[in-house]
């Protein structure tokens, strides 16, 4: 059995960084923490005190180097059109730290312009984020509050996750604070049981958030997971699988999800039929949901009906048309280490398109750089390294990440190295050469491309500029095979 069938799962209100849970002190029903912003970059000055008894506000975190943060953008956007006249105000709230100046992120934000429409805060010390992020537990980013007319936190999660559901609830005065005070803390408890490999806990959680509310699908996969995973009874997994199906058959994108899971079930062949019915009955109600119907190309490529499945994602890429994000999805299905072999031209198309279509996105450069080197086409990718390096050459994070992947991870090492020194020395650049993980990376280019003594150099600044005590033990091993190379 793959245990890709552990990776795809994501709990309901976890953050970026899901594991294990922090204590937390501040909970739903809580009061909410006063707001302390050092700038209002965009949008006008919330004080919580100000707008209680009037206001419903979303505070999220986020910063400008997380991509999950930046693709909640789009839909924080759409929330605030949708909800704003109503009396709700979104807050994106980002803290100082090297590679999230403020300068960064008022750049992000006047690139943005009109895709981000709602308000946007910073603060240079990360005491907004302690009293939120911190005392509420949450590791992740991003992660949004939402906070009631009465001041109080309503909701903790994922911007992805329940949050319009809230909004629209709390507004119709439908919401039960202590009813997602319990959803919550079974949440939490079924994630440390998860993390701890507590498989007959993990059914108990499960069966706790179903009680509590119904509509949730995530609880049925990890009962499948404990099942497959942890347990080892298939038969009662596949049980469970059904019973699922049955109950999502009129929700495309629980059934699309379902799919998915099944499909990391190796060695059985009646979750892949189930999986096909799932996915099937998915496109059926939402024959254009990128979700849905990568979900039956991956049933159709499991069930060994290649030629279908080919004709299928064709179909989806003109079906996708501009819309950059579903390309990418499409691309990065297409383009894993399961399907390149096949697929791997359609997953170029895609990217390409998406590029083409929101061509100030350098990460989706970045995505065709790394799958043309995984499909083996090396020329290609340096060609289109050397584009990104261009497309990105305000953003340290990116080019940090470029460099670093270039010099470290196949197919690229030892092919990529100029490339990878370029990008290390202009992130060096564009950063004031003060951030200790850049200057680490390019000492390594630098190492890499034959200047030992600079690199030796470079190593030392980022060892004196590191505040991790865990950290430098590392850097002084790098430091010292560095030396050792000299001889």
């Amino acid at each position: 059995m793959r245990h890709a069938l552990w990776a795809g799962l994501v709990l309901v209100g976890a953050g970026a960084a899901f594991g294990q849970t922090a204590p937390a002190t501040l909970d739903i029903g809580d009061p909410a923490p006063a707001l302390q912003v050092d700038k209002w970059v965009k949008g006008q000055p919330v004080d919580l005190a100000a707008v209680k008894g009037k206001s419903v506000v979303v505070v999220e975190f986020w910063a400008t180097w997380c991509s999950p943060c930046l693709a909640a953008v789009p839909h924080l956007t759409e929330l605030q059109r949708k909800f704003g006249p109503a009396g709700v105000t979104i807050i994106g709230l980002t803290t100082e730290d090297p590679d999230n100046t403020l300068e960064k992120v008022e750049a992000f934000v006047q690139k943005q312009g009109d895709k981000l429409a709602y308000t946007i805060g910073y603060e240079k010390e990360d005491r907004t984020s302690k009293a939120y992020m911190d005392a509420a537990g949450e590791g992740g980013i991003p992660t949004a509050f939402v906070i009631d007319k009465e001041g109080r936190i309503a909701w903790i999660g994922h911007p992805a996750g329940d949050l319009e559901e809230t909004l629209t609830q709390l507004l119709a005065g439908k919401y039960d604070v202590q009813r997602a005070k319990q959803l919550r803390r079974a949440e939490r408890d079924l994630q440390t049981a998860l993390f701890s490999a507590k498989w007959e806990d993990v059914m108990k959680h499960a069966d706790t958030l179903l009680a509590l509310n119904p509509e949730l699908t995530e609880p049925w996969h990890f009962k499948i997971v404990a099942c497959l995973e942890g347990l080892n009874q298939p038969e009662q997994a596949l049980g469970i699988a059904r019973e699922a199906l049955s109950r999502f058959t009129d929700k495309p994108k629980a059934l699309a999800g379902l799919a998915d899971q099944l499909l990391g079930v190796e060695n059985h062949p009646e979750f892949v039929k189930l999986a096909a019915q799932a996915a099937k009955r998915a496109t059926d109600l939402a024959p254009n949901d990128i979700d849905a119907r990568l979900a039956h190309f991956g049933a159709l490529s499991a069930s060994g009906q290649q030629d279908e499945a080919r004709a299928w994602v064709l179909a989806t890429l003109e079906i996708c048309k501009t819309d950059a994000p579903a390309l990418t999805q499409m691309a990065d299905v297409l383009g894993s280490e399961m399907h390149r072999t096949r697929y791997g031209d359609v997953a170029l198309e895609a990217l390409d398109r998406a590029i083409t279509a929101e061509p100030q996105e350098p990460r989706r450069l970045w995505a065709k750089v790394r799958l043309l080197a995984d499909m083996g086409k090396t020329e290609p990718a340096k060609a289109a390294a050397a584009e990104l390096l261009k497309k990105a050459a305000e953003d340290a994070g990116l080019l940090n990440e470029a460099a670093w992947t270039l010099l470290t991870e196949p197919p690229f090492q030892g092919k990529f190295n100029e490339l990878a020194l370029s990008a290390a020395q202009r992130c060096h650049e564009v950063s004031g050469g003060k951030n200790w993980m850049f200057l680490d990376t390019l000492a390594l280019a630098k190492f890499e491309t034959g200047a030992v003594e600079e690199a030796i150099a470079l190593e030392k600044q980022a060892l004196e500029l590191c505040p991790n005590d865990r950290v430098k033990p590392s850097l002084q091993e790098t430091i010292e095979r560095f030396q050792a190379a000299k001889h």
